[in-house]
């Protein structure tokens, strides 16, 4: 009876302790706030390749431009390619993957081909 007491006595400080550490990790944490129609950028975790002997184990690249199309909430979006309508949609689970490009870096409209060539960077690396 005693140790029953106990173990209850210790999963509620524990639970206490969990709570108190993760309102401290989040304090600092402002929720994305994407919206259906934003432009962003995706950075993905670029593959190791063995037989060239090249480690990217931290890498990042980006890819993109991509459009929100829906929102699937607890920050997760369906983004598909924006200069492709018939591609396939992904889904994204975390904001923190997520970069919204500004209108100044990615007008709706290119102005000219050197516009085009710019936007255009499928697997650009990350500077």
């Amino acid at each position: 009876m005693n140790l029953n007491l106990l173990s209850l006595s210790f999963k509620s400080s524990s639970k206490e302790r969990r709570q108190s550490h993760q309102e401290h990790y989040n304090k600092d944490k402002v929720p994305a706030t994407f919206k259906v129609g934003d432009i962003v950028k995706v950075h993905v975790q670029v593959q190791s390749n063995t037989s060239k002997g090249q480690v990217s184990k931290l890498s990042y690249q980006a890819r993109g431009p991509f459009k929100i199309i829906s929102d699937l909430g607890q920050q997760s979006f369906k983004v598909q390619k924006l200069d492709k309508l018939d591609s396939a949609v992904r889904k994204y689970k975390s904001a923190d993957n997520l970069y919204l490009l500004t209108p100044s870096l990615f007008p709706p409209e290119p102005l000219d081909m050197m516009d085009q060539r710019y936007l255009n960077y499928k697997n650009a690396n990350i500077v």
